[in-house]
């Protein structure tokens, strides 16, 4: 356990480092468009973010896959909160039903914000709206993610959530991404205990379930 715990590590070094590397250079590349016409320019800089996004993605991903976190009470209902007010999603774009009185769960609460805004920014993404809901049921924390975008084949519904995994459809076309959104999203939450559900909405569209287990009582 030692070894491994350290060969994660290492790698974990090795793959930050490589990363300031990698914004060193996109950083030299965003001076250099800057002489190109604004049409060159555009398609540049947007090919830029692209590698970003992809280099942010998979750091997130191999940061969680290989490092072990000690979990504290979080408030699911106060996460939501916090997340509905950010800035991170349109207002007009979004709705958030959460649940009150508080709904508190064992875990790490950085990367559980992590994997939802992962799934609303999916669903904002490909529907343009997205709606949110936390409620307690069953002992189980839930979290529902709805938009009314193209939605997935019942075929897919397990594919998605492979790393890197890009469906060459409606749902895919033009939208930018490392495909690890979903990925990341199910790591985070079956390292609490829980699962991740999809299924086809009624009128079209998604429906994306965290479900997670409350905390138990002392």
């Amino acid at each position: 356990q030692p070894r491994v715990a350290r060969l994660l590590e290492n790698r974990m070094l090795m793959m930050s480092a490589m990363s300031h590397d990698v914004r060193t250079y996109l950083t030299r590349l965003r001076l250099r468009i800057e002489f190109l016409d604004e049409d060159q320019r555009f398609h540049a800089e947007r090919t830029i973010e692209e590698i970003e996004l992809l280099l942010n993605d998979t750091l997130a991903f191999a940061e969680i896959e290989g490092r072990e976190t000690d979990f504290e009470d979080v408030d699911m209902s106060l996460l939501l909160s916090e997340l509905k007010v950010s800035g991170q999603f349109p207002e007009d774009k979004t709705s958030w039903t959460i649940a009150d009185p508080p709904v508190v769960i064992n875990g790490h609460a950085s990367r559980l914000q992590r994997s939802i805004v992962n799934l609303v920014s999916n669903a904002l993404k490909y529907g343009q709206t997205a709606e949110i809901e936390l409620e307690a049921v069953d002992g189980v924390a839930q979290v529902t993610v709805m938009d009314r975008g193209p939605g997935i084949p019942k075929a897919d519904m397990e594919k998605v959530f492979s790393p890197f995994f890009r469906r060459d459809d409606s749902r895919n076309r033009n939208v930018e991404g490392a495909g690890l959104g979903l990925a990341i999203a199910r790591t985070v939450v079956e390292r609490h205990g829980g699962r991740i559900l999809l299924q086809g909405r009624i009128g079209g569209g998604l429906v994306a379930t965290i479900l997670l287990p409350l905390k138990q009582p002392d």
